[in-house]
């Protein structure tokens, strides 16, 4: 966690706040989920696991910003984080993909950060993910 505490989200959270007209209450709670999601990135590269749509969409206004985002993954990761937009809706894949990884994400939350409370009343997992394998690896 030290490593992705070292990162500054503010950017973000700007853009969030006047283009999408987020409350900073909303913003800090997506900052603090992602920060968590990222930590998962790191120490389960080898597992297919979904985020939360709360977290999702926080992570495409990261990646928006692509030096930035690059630049990030290397202090977190130190190799890119790659986002796999087709998890659970490609024909080799299904919803029951989807939730299988989804569930695995709150499993991960309880046991690392002690809640699985992913989202605003959004407890729905958003159709992407970060998966090993397939040329589509996490790492």
């Amino acid at each position: 966690m030290e490593r992705v505490n070292t990162v500054d989200f503010t950017p973000h959270g700007y853009k969030l706040e006047k283009e999408y007209g987020w409350t900073e209450e909303k913003i800090n709670y997506a900052i603090k989920l992602y920060k968590e999601w990222l930590v998962l990135q790191v120490f389960y590269e080898e597992l297919s696991f979904a985020p939360s749509e709360l977290i999702d969409e926080f992570w495409h206004i990261h990646i928006l910003d692509t030096r930035k985002y690059m630049n990030d993954c290397n202090i977190i990761k130190g190799a890119f984080i790659h986002h796999y937009p087709y998890f659970g809706i490609t024909e080799q894949e299904n919803e029951t993909v989807l939730e299988s990884g989804f569930e695995l994400t709150k499993k991960l939350y309880m046991k690392h950060f002690g809640h699985a409370d992913l989202g605003f009343n959004n407890d729905y997992a958003a159709s992407c993910g970060c998966r090993s394998g397939n040329g589509s690896s996490c790492r």
